[in-house]
C-alpha cells in the first residue's frame, strides 16, 4: 500500500504514484530515486498528530536558526570574509541539495534562510552571549522535537534516514505542499 502527501492539504493519503505538472523531481539516494513527493510524504506519516505538527512549526525554524547561529560563530581557517564561515558553507550545500530536489521550493528556501542571516547578523551587534542563547535555543527546540513524536507516538524521520533533516524545514516551509 502506498501513501502520498495530498498536495491541497498535506494530509497523508492512500494512492498511487504522482507527479506535478508531468515531472518528478528526484534525488538520487543509494540505488532507488526518490521523488519530493516520496520523501514529503515519508516524513509526513510521522507528523500527523495536531500536537506534533504545532510543536514542529515552533520547533523547526528554531532548530534551522540556532544552528545557523552555531555555525556562523565557529571560525573558519584561514584569513577569509567574516560573511564565509561554516553557516554560508552549510547554507550553500543545503541550497544545491533543495535546488536539485525541488526548485520552486528551493527558492523559498533562500527568503527564509535570509531571514535567519538577518537575525543573527542583528544578534551579533548585541552584548548578548550568543553561544549560550544559540545553544539554549537549540536544546529546547530539540526537547520539543522529541516531546512532539511521543505525542505522535513515532519515531522522528531522521532516525530512518538522516537526509530528513534537510526535507523537515523544506516540508515546514511548503506547508507539506507543492
Amino acid at each position: 500500500m502506498q501513501y502520498r502527501c495530498q498536495l491541497r492539504t498535506g494530509r497523508i493519503v492512500r494512492s498511487g504514484a504522482f507527479e506535478r505538472n508531468n515531472v518528478a523531481h528526484t534525488l538520487r539516494v543509494g540505488s532507488a530515486m526518490q521523488t519530493i513527493h516520496d520523501l514529503l510524504t515519508e516524513y509526513g506519516v510521522s507528523h500527523q498528530n495536531p500536537v506534533n505538527k504545532r510543536v514542529h512549526w515552533v520547533c523547526v525554524p528554531a532548530i534551522v536558526f540556532s544552528l545557523l547561529g552555531l555555525l556562523w560563530l565557529l571560525p573558519m581557517p584561514g584569513d577569509l570574509p567574516t560573511w564565509l564561515n561554516w553557516a554560508t558553507l552549510i547554507i550553500t550545500l543545503a541550497m544545491l541539495y533543495y535546488f536539485v530536489l525541488a526548485p520552486r521550493l528551493a527558492l523559498g528556501m533562500i527568503a527564509v534562510v535570509a531571514v535567519s542571516v538577518a537575525a543573527i547578523l542583528a544578534l551579533e551587534r548585541t552584548q548578548l552571549p550568543l553561544v549560550i542563547v544559540f545553544a539554549v535555543i537549540f536544546i529546547i527546540a530539540w526537547i520539543g522535537q522529541f516531546v512532539g513524536h511521543r505525542i505522535e507516538g513515532r519515531s522522528p524521520s531522521f532516525f530512518k534516514d538522516i537526509q530528513f533533516l534537510l526535507i523537515g524545514p523544506l516540508r515546514h516551509h511548503s506547508g507539506g505542499v507543492l
